[in-house]
């Protein structure tokens, strides 16, 4: 099953997505850090000046591993920014 997890220009000021838009080691960290998560097998970062957004495909396809996965991006997002 595949989560999606955002914020763009419509849902959090400039201050808040700027913190995501750092470059290559901003990536590099928040792709660890996900990647590392056993809630996700596997994770897209993208990242622009107007929006972020994490796709994942969640461990399995159950609806508590689906809450388990988006729980896992939001705390992970949270801790980053």
């Amino acid at each position: 099953m595949i989560v999606v997890v955002g914020l763009s220009h419509r849902t959090a000021p400039v201050e808040v997505r700027e913190r995501f838009a750092n470059g290559e080691a901003t990536l590099e960290h928040v792709l660890a850090r996900l990647s590392a998560r056993k809630e996700l097998s596997e994770v897209l970062y993208l990242g622009t000046c107007n929006r972020v957004e994490v796709m994942a495909r969640a461990a399995s396809d159950s609806p508590a591993h689906h809450a388990k996965a988006l729980k896992a991006i939001r705390e992970e997002l949270a801790d980053h920014g």
